[in-house]
């Protein structure tokens, strides 16, 4: 499985500040396409998905 949070250099417990700004970073970086980046918000910003 793909660590999302390795990904951005994230710990597991970021909260979504940290998250947002860390994929904005990985937006202007284009260390990732905007496919990934999306599916990668859309997870880690989501609670329920995130306990998971």
């Amino acid at each position: 499985m793909i660590n999302l949070y390795d990904k951005l250099g994230l710990h597991m417990l970021a909260n979504p500040k940290e998250i947002e700004r860390a994929i904005q970073q990985a937006a202007q970086k284009q260390s990732m396409s905007i496919n990934e980046l999306k599916k990668t918000r859309e997870i880690l910003l989501n609670p329920e998905i995130r306990k998971r």
